[in-house]
């Protein structure tokens, strides 16, 4: 089978994860199948016997509109490659391969949140037009061929209601997630006579930083803040927002700004935090509360649907009413005075849940999407 794969717009983010699972996973399951990859230059191109990369100029806005609506085309014809079918990894279907089966992998979660943004404001505007416009080109770019790749069952159940689909043709497949050997992670020095509570996300405003902030100077008027210290892995100057509410209502002792943090350093924070918060409301998975979880760690994650998801049956998690900084005031006040982490051992059947044994058998879908 010859099989195009779009990949040329993928450059920054979880987009690229995706795109680098894809090509670990096609080194070993190629089979006898040739591979034409529309690649973004930045991406990693390695050489596999039966793979073809291609790197279009999609720069401008005329150019990618060229590129979607007809070059392709023209480029596989230039090279003489001949397809069966089609593998998105960029959430929409290859419009002008129109015709042939295509499998799209979506992992855009914000049409499907409840949560408003501002398009007057800038840092707002993108996820403005993701929010309201994005399943438009979704839907125009689709036919009866397409089938759809996701994630989380909450994804699904967006694209199904959102884009008038059957559930048949969309596949949940839990992503591949390398978890660390807990037993070989270093400790963190926090210090021993505090409760330290990490919450380890770059800053955004999605990201919810401030109504962890909010619940602590709602426990500080109450004299309940005790011995809490909440560590951010963003730094003062990143997210001024954080720092000038710190700094307003008196709280600097209990925050500390650990600034960007190596992915080792990091798997250290969970070896040795008494608990994760993690408010974030807006995420396709969450990773960090599936790290976090590897290590037993108790978490504190908002309730809502990806999150009870992603945590099924894990006991050591508590959940809170989204950004509702009373509700996550009294799941801190909870966790205060508590035992350390490692409060829940996980099963051998819970550990390989969360290490994404899940996997969804491509050829074999496309196969039966042209059948």
């Amino acid at each position: 089978m010859n099989i195009v794969v779009s990949a040329a717009s993928l450059r920054m983010g979880g987009a690229v994860t995706i795109y680098n699972q894809f090509i670990s996973h096609l080194r070993e399951e190629i089979d006898d199948n040739r591979y034409f990859i529309f690649v973004n230059r930045v991406l990693q191109q390695p050489e596999i016997a039966g793979v073809q990369y291609y790197v279009p100029d999609i720069e401008s806005r005329a150019k990618r509109s060229w590129f979607d609506n007809q070059g392709c085309r023209e480029i596989l014809e230039k090279e003489g490659f001949t397809p069966d079918a089609v593998i998105s990894l960029q959430n929409t279907a290859v419009r002008c391969l129109h015709g042939l089966p295509q499998l799209v992998y979506y992992h855009q979660p914000l049409p499907f949140f409840k949560r408003e943004w501002n398009p007057f404001k800038r840092e707002d505007l993108e996820k403005f037009l993701y929010k309201h416009f994005y399943l438009y080109f979704v839907r125009k770019s689709i036919d009866k061929n397409v089938q759809f790749v996701v994630q989380t069952e909450f994804l699904k159940r967006g694209l199904v209601k959102r884009l008038g689909i059957s559930e048949a043709r969309v596949h949940v497949s839990f992503p591949d997630v390398e978890l660390p050997d807990v037993h070989n992670i270093e400790s963190f020095p926090f210090p021993k006579e505090y409760c330290n509570m990490i919450f380890p996300s770059l800053y955004s405003p999605h990201k919810s930083h401030i109504v962890l902030l909010k619940a602590l100077s709602l426990l500080k008027k109450k004299g309940e803040l005790g011995n809490v210290r909440l560590y951010f892995t963003v730094s003062k100057e990143e997210a001024p927002v954080l720092r000038n509410y710190v700094e307003r209502n008196d709280i600097g002792q209990y925050v500390v700004f650990l600034g960007r943090l190596p992915y080792q350093t990091t798997l250290t924070l969970y070896n040795s935090a008494d608990a994760l918060l993690f408010p974030s409301t807006i995420e396709t998975l969450g990773l960090p509360l599936i790290e976090a979880a590897s290590f037993g760690l108790r978490i504190v994650a908002p309730d809502v649907e990806y999150a009870r998801e992603v945590l099924e049956g894990y006991e050591g998690v508590q959940y809170a009413k989204a950004d509702d900084a009373e509700a996550w005031s009294e799941a801190i006040q909870a966790i205060m005075g508590g035992g350390k982490n490692g409060i829940y051992d996980i099963s051998s059947e819970e550990a390989k849940r969360l290490e994404g044994v899940l996997r969804l058998d491509l050829n074999n879908t496309l196969s039966c999407s042209a059948a």
